[in-house]
């Protein structure tokens, strides 16, 4: 009986010995937030995306429409950045689409100017007038990684990293 004893306190010694050891070998972790611009123009939209440059999780925040985005908790290391307004650029081929093809009236021209207070009739061409208005083109080798020369060391805690776009 005493043995088995001993032999259950080891075990629980040895997995008490391995879990704190194991709690160690875990990065610190960082918060970021900062400004995006284009030219010194702060965008309404888009995305930022950290890209771990070491295998480690990639993280990403939404550009709000002051231009500001945060990424509440992203492992230490190093990054490669990406930002992508693409997304809200206004579709180019003629508007929305029906199942036959295209609607024709229901939304202003693709690269036409949106006219102050309109107010699409639904709720896609109202998301796509929405973002309509927040597209800045920006050079396209920022959206891709093994294009963008943006990068970033994080470390831990909060940090400020503002990114102008040329």
């Amino acid at each position: 009986m005493l043995r088995s004893i001993v032999g259950v306190m080891r075990a629980l010694a040895l997995l008490v010995a391995t879990g704190v050891l194991l709690s160690g070998c875990s990065r610190p972790t960082g918060s970021i937030t900062g400004t995006v611009s284009h030219n010194g123009k702060a965008l309404k939209g888009g995305s930022v995306t950290f890209i771990s440059t070491e295998g480690l999780v990639s993280d990403s925040g939404a550009i709000g429409d002051d231009g500001r985005y945060s990424v509440p908790q992203i492992t230490s290391g190093k990054f490669k950045v990406c930002v992508d307004t693409s997304f809200l650029a206004p579709p180019t081929t003629g508007g929305p689409r029906g199942a036959s093809g295209p609607i024709t009236g229901a939304a202003p021209p693709p690269g036409a100017l949106i006219p102050e207070g309109y107010k699409p009739s639904n709720p896609a061409d109202a998301a796509i007038a929405s973002n309509a208005k927040k597209f800045v083109k920006i050079p396209t080798k920022y959206k891709f990684e093994d294009q963008t020369d943006l990068s970033y060391e994080v470390k831990a805690g909060p940090q400020t990293y503002d990114i102008d776009l040329k």
